[in-house]
């Protein structure tokens, strides 16, 4: 069989299989636990299902928060990286992360040096900061990870692979859109 990764924005929320199956108007199996915590899922074409917790939370990560993001880096506990805010992004543009020595004795070891990304950033008064695209960042991460794979090979590898060009495909579209929109270079949606 071949393998297949897919991305999609969807709706969710909590729902044992019990509130589900009634909710379906449907009669629950018996060999079924109707307590089995799940979450009922309504995709883009509107299409309703039901999945398992463990399952739904192993692929979906929730979205409607951006600001509650943790700027950790597994397995470390500490927050390594800031985001410096501003009155019109609320920190978009500039971040700041502490240098990593890699892993020593089992868990990851930081130090006090810091690198910085500024990002490209066209302000409300129409100046310009200059900086990285976001493109650039993922074509150096991509090209990485190929390196990397190339000499440690692993699944996780390709899924990371995937879900860099997934992102630089998103970002050409976007793109595109704004150019066929007349819209790119402004501060319009």
């Amino acid at each position: 069989m071949k393998k297949y990764i897919g991305t999609k924005v969807i709706e969710a929320e909590p729902m044992n299989l019990g509130e589900y199956n009634k909710y379906r108007g449907w009669e629950i199996p018996k060999d079924e636990d109707p307590e089995r915590d799940g979450y009922r899922v309504v995709y883009p074409d509107d299409y309703v299902s039901w999945s398992p917790k463990e399952i739904f939370e192993e692929a979906y990560k929730d979205i409607s928060d951006a600001n509650g993001l943790e700027y950790k880096v597994f397995p470390s506990e500490e927050e390594t990286i800031s985001v410096v805010d501003d009155a019109d992004y609320h920190g978009a543009h500039f971040y700041q992360m502490r240098n990593s020595l890699g892993f020593k004795d089992g868990k990851a070891e930081y130090v006090k040096s810091i690198q910085s990304i500024q990002f490209v950033q066209k302000n409300a008064d129409g100046t310009m900061v200059p900086g990285l695209q976001s493109e650039q960042l993922a074509y150096i991460l991509l090209d990485r990870v190929k390196k990397l794979n190339a000499r440690f090979p692993s699944e996780q590898n390709v899924k990371m692979f995937t879900g860099l060009q997934m992102f630089l495909d998103a970002c050409r579209e976007r793109v595109q859109d704004r150019i066929d929109r007349r819209v790119m270079g402004d501060l319009k949606k």
